[in-house]
């Protein structure tokens, strides 16, 4: 983990006064999470029962159709940085997908980003797919940002699948790990 996110982390959890960096959907989203009492040394994201996938991928095969063409057309710019990671999320907050090469696999693993698993901020706390999914423009959080500590070793960037109608049907998250040039870069331009 970087020591400079994790001291920020910890500053954000301990004092209000801190948290006033936050971007305000971020901090308003913390605010709640610590009223409910969301323990953000265990949030992390749950995996979905057995007997609910089917009807979470039926009821997500336009999305999925939607999305394989952009898979594949960044296969190749995830390949050449292999530090990279797109998640595919249904509209209720289910990790549907993840496309990335093995350098990625161990700290996928290690982070609980596991395909099958609800990213709710009932869970989780404020996260990527929470923040980002009520955004019809972009989004991202940087490290610390992440109020579960599990995800403050990533840069996260996330957007908002809509279909030509504007409906709603899904999410795209980025994410690269604090230590890639891209991350590193991001965690800067917070500071």
């Amino acid at each position: 983990m970087d020591d400079n996110q994790t001291k920020k982390w910890i500053g954000f959890h301990n004092t209000s006064s801190a948290r006033q960096e936050l971007p305000l959907n971020v901090r308003m989203a913390w605010e709640r999470a610590l009223q409910r009492k969301i323990d953000p040394h265990s949030a992390c994201p749950l995996e979905v029962p057995i007997d609910a996938k089917a009807k979470i991928k039926a009821d997500n095969k336009r999305l999925f159709v939607c999305t394989q063409s952009l898979f594949h057309a960044t296969k190749y710019m995830i390949k050449e940085n292999g530090k990279f990671c797109l998640l595919l999320f249904s509209k209720e907050g289910v990790l549907l997908a993840t496309y990335h090469y093995d350098q990625m696999k161990d700290w996928l693993h290690d982070h609980k980003i596991n395909v099958w698993t609800n990213w709710s901020e009932d869970f989780t706390g404020p996260n990527i797919f929470s923040i980002g999914i009520q955004e019809k423009t972009g989004t991202s959080m940087i490290g610390a940002e992440n109020y579960a500590h599990i995800f403050t070793n990533g840069a996260w960037y996330f957007s908002s699948i809509l279909d030509g109608n504007d409906d709603l049907l899904g999410g795209l998250a980025l994410v690269t790990t604090i230590d890639n040039e891209i991350g590193r870069a991001s965690c800067r331009e917070r500071v």
